[in-house]
């Protein structure tokens, strides 16, 4: 231990928030967060997690505040990517003018900002030293596709002398249709480019969700870093931790690899950043 951390002597660490912390039932045979948590600091320094996979701010200041118990020191607060993610259909709906669209994301930064508020006077009025996260982005990715189907070639040669399309277009509408000659003569005479941006399970509506999602994320990281400021309070930025492929269980949840990261900057800011300043320092 350090000679800060072993002036500050916590005596028990709590991590609050949701699945970012509780990502047991996503890393498989791998250690969770607080397996990697507890491993860093050792037996002096005990770790509790009280966090719970799929909570929102609503739910730890409804529930998770209450289950502090008194010997609790330092609080690492992890929260709202889920309140981030139920918020990406607003950020989705069209709009008649930018004006418009402007007036829903201050509508929504508003919500955020009351409900992480309130949440934090809770966390602050324990007396516990507290510890910020802000909240990276998901990533949706599309799956691999699929080989195409070898076309049926007395269908592209119909195509082809019916339409007096290029072989190329012909086989590319087969492929799109699945096969139907009607439908790919259809998407031939049609107005649009070919596409397969409809096409079920192509992915594309996971990556149409990757824009709206972002934006909430930032939303959510600005009401954090202002609460951060306003408070004096550290902030671990886990959207510069948990950006690489290696670190996401799937498209929201942090792997063994990514929860290594989160053990890591929880520890350090144990290890260097004195609450009694009163400053908001930023850790990654």
């Amino acid at each position: 231990l350090s000679k800060c951390e072993m002036a500050q002597q916590p005596s028990n660490v709590v991590l609050m928030g949701d699945s970012v912390f509780a990502n047991k039932s996503y890393v498989g045979t791998g250690p969770d967060v607080i397996t990697q948590l507890k491993a860093k600091l050792g037996e002096g320094t005990p770790a509790t997690l009280l966090a719970v996979d799929g909570d929102t701010i609503e739910n730890v200041f409804a529930g998770q505040v209450e289950q502090l118990g008194p010997d609790a020191t330092h609080i690492f607060l992890s929260v709202g990517g889920n309140n981030a993610l139920q918020s990406t259909p607003l950020l989705s709906v069209q709009c008649n003018s930018v004006m418009d669209a402007m007036q829903q994301v201050t509508k929504l930064h508003k919500a955020l900002s009351l409900s992480y508020n309130c949440m934090i006077d809770a966390l602050l009025a324990t007396g516990k030293k507290l510890c910020l996260c802000t909240v990276y982005n998901p990533r949706y990715a599309s799956p691999p596709r699929k080989s195409a189907p070898t076309p049926n070639e007395e269908h592209v040669a119909q195509l082809i002398e019916l339409l007096g399309v290029p072989r190329e277009r012909a086989v590319r509408a087969l492929s799109i249709a699945k096969g139907d000659l009607e439908r790919a003569a259809n998407l031939l005479m049609g107005p649009q480019e070919l596409t397969d941006e409809e096409e079920p399970g192509s992915g594309n509506i996971l990556n149409a969700m990757q824009g709206p999602a972002e934006a909430a994320v930032a939303l959510l990281n600005d009401v954090i870093t202002n609460v951060a400021i306003a408070h004096g309070l550290p902030v671990i930025s886990l959207k510069h931790l948990i950006c690489g492929p290696e670190d996401y269980a799937n498209s929201i949840e942090p792997s063994s690899v990514g929860g290594a990261k989160i053990a890591d900057a929880i520890a350090k800011v144990l290890q260097t950043h004195n609450w009694d300043t009163g400053i908001c320092s930023i850790y990654k």
